[in-house]
């Protein structure tokens, strides 16, 4: 996190000690490291005068459009952690009369009016507060200052109500307000990137609810209607004395075009739980400068988190790439499936061999100048990268397919075959992830070669643990891939399919590849059925090609792209042999691709 961004969490700190003190009677212990801001207690009536916090309310009545969330929990009678926590989406209405300089916050059953009776002193960082007597317990709004949000708000802000009825009982309240951009001011071309500010609670069971406080970047792509966000948070626990700094969250969707947007959000918590959530937001103000969103989810089983995001465009570009059909440059890491073959001047064909390279990922670049660098982690001497220019493609052997380039350095000869994502190709329609296939071909002598061919696999990543953590998904894969049969040299072509089904509950992945192979000429090449799996990471594996129980003789490795994980693509190696346990006779190499069924 930038000085910014810590001096921003620590200018919060008052808020996070209000955002709980309707809950906070005692609790847990943690890392002590920040002292707790002391409740604000009631200040004398003030003299009404027109609000902060009512954006560009005009006079009269103004009813701003919200985004909210409502959390219940159940808290222990002493000490106040959570024994219950549940939260949905809810409807809820806010309005702000200018005459009697009052806000009126309803929903879930529930009113209230908060007026100049109500107020308390602003909070250090020029939030509002409010607060009154219930019957049997307290309620409380507070009005996040806009001027402190993403570079200073105008047109969108964000709230908290809690209320508390009893003294084991708190429903609270998190939403965004404001006015959201007219639909048919949404830009649809370009990119920007927005300054964000994010407020939450976490609630663990079993442990005191925390007060999240935290920064960071929300990136939109207007043109495709993709998101991606990240940052950093703290968790607060004023009651308990101490803070916790400073945790990841990050998250990615869609844009639809009225200027909402939806979306999966994952926040790394404290005791190592992680929440996954939703995100529903939209644009607001003229031209959609600035943005807000809602958040709500759980840790997969009882612990809840809700918050609110707000803030304003920061520049023009985005942070990341979304998607494989972004312009301009750009980079994406890769898997690779890598094999090289090699025969040594004046050698009897019987003493060529095979081998890998343990290179399992790399890059791939794009310039500005529409020049690509695949960028491989060989390390071989006689290996190097190349970056092939739009004047290296080779039209004639281009198709709706693949794009072909060709790169020779003196008797060296580079070749880059470049699946062309999108709408148009008629193979499958790739949004998020694309592959490629490169090669180097150099002589050994006078009379031999050496070949290198790396496949590779790339793309706009889904973002790990922002998905449920419940489910399941199969995709249908298609494989491409090449060889060398080591008998005599002979240049080999691959093609297959592989069926992948991936559980999140369980974080594992299963999957069958099937392929056959044939030489120039035609010749069919029968090879075997295999198999893989993998635990612990739903989003991307790195594992062993089985053709028979406990038998390996290749890997393969994939991720899931795009927001909600709706493709897969990936690189593997292997090689077959004359007999089981004997020589080998070939080796290959490819990418597989595919979408979710």
């Amino acid at each position: 996190m930038t000085s910014t961004g810590n001096a921003r969490l620590l200018a919060t700190a008052s808020l996070a000690a209000l955002s709980l003190t309707l809950s906070a009677c005692g609790g847990g212990g943690g890392d002590v490291n920040s002292t707790p801001a002391p409740t604000p207690t009631p200040s004398p009536t003030p003299t009404p005068t027109s609000s902060p916090h009512a954006l560009g309310a005009g006079a009269g009545t103004t009813d701003f459009s919200t985004s909210s969330t409502h959390t219940t929990q159940r808290l222990t009678d002493q000490g106040d952690v959570v024994v219950t926590s549940s939260a949905q989406t809810a409807p809820l209405t806010f309005r702000y009369d200018a005459a009697a300089k009052a806000y009126t916050v309803s929903g879930s059953g529930a009113s209230s009016t908060f007026g100049a009776a109500q107020t308390l002193d602003d909070s250090e960082v020029g939030d509002a507060l409010f607060t009154r007597q219930l019957d049997g317990g307290r309620e409380s709004l507070t009005l996040f200052n806009p001027k402190r949000l993403g570079g200073r708000t105008q047109s969108v802000s964000l709230g908290l109500w809690q209320r508390r009825t009893n003294t084991s009982g708190l429903q609270f309240d998190v939403f965004v307000y404001g006015f959201p951009t007219k639909a048919a001011q949404v830009p649809v071309t370009g990119s920007a990137t927005y300054d964000i500010d994010l407020f939450g609670v976490a609630s663990p069971v079993g442990y005191f609810p925390r007060s999240v406080i935290g920064d960071g970047t929300f990136s939109l792509d207007f043109a495709h209607g993709l998101f991606a966000m990240s940052g950093q948070a703290g968790e607060y626990n004023n009651d308990a004395d101490y803070s916790t700094c400073c945790a990841t969250w990050r998250g990615a969707g869609y844009l639809g075009a009225s200027g909402g947007f939806t979306g999966y959000f994952s926040f790394d918590g404290r005791e190592g739980i992680n929440y996954r959530s939703s995100i529903s937001g939209a644009l607001y103000g003229s031209g959609g400068k600035e943005i807000g969103g809602t958040i709500l989810g759980n840790d997969g089983t009882e612990a809840t988190f809700t918050g609110a995001f707000a803030g304003t465009q920061l520049r023009d570009g985005i942070d990341a790439s979304m998607t494989v059909l972004d312009k301009g440059a750009r980079k994406y890491y890769s898997f690779q499936g890598t094999s090289a073959a090699s025969q040594r001047a004046g050698a009897t064909s019987s003493d060529s061999n095979a081998y890998y390279f343990p290179a399992t990922f790399g890059s791939v670049e794009f310039g500005a100048d529409g020049g690509i660098t695949p960028m491989f982690l060989i390390n071989d001497p006689r290996f190097q990268n190349v970056t092939f220019s739009h004047n290296d493609r080779i039209a004639q052997q281009s198709d709706n397919r693949f794009d072909v380039y060709e790169v020779h350095n003196g008797d060296d000869t580079y070749r880059l075959e470049m699946f062309k994502p999108g709408a148009g190709n008629p193979e499958i329609a790739l949004t998020y992830s694309s592959f490629g296939h490169w090669r180097e071909d150099r002589p050994v002598g006078e009379v031999a070669r050496h070949s290198l061919s790396t496949w590779f696999s790339y793309g706009a990543r889904t973002l790990s643990g922002t998905l449920p953590a419940k489910g399941a998904a199969h995709f249908n894969a298609t494989v491409l891939g090449s060889g060398e049969r080591l008998g005599d040299m002979a240049q080999l072509t691959l093609k297959g399919t592989s069926a992948i089904d991936i559980d999140f509950a369980t974080a594992r992945v299963d999957g069958t590849f099937t392929a056959a192979a044939w030489t120039a000429a035609n010749e069919a090449i029968n090879l075997p059925l295999m198999t893989f799996s993998a635990t612990g990471n739903a989003y991307a594996f790195d594992t062993l090609l089985f053709d028979a129980p406990g038998h390996s003789d290749g890997s393969i490795r994939g991720s899931l792209y795009g927001p909600g994980g709706e493709e897969i693509g990936g690189a593997f190696e292997f090689f077959t042999r004359v007999s089981p346990g004997g020589a080998a006779d070939a080796v290959y190499s490819g990418a597989f691709f595919g979408k979710r069924n």
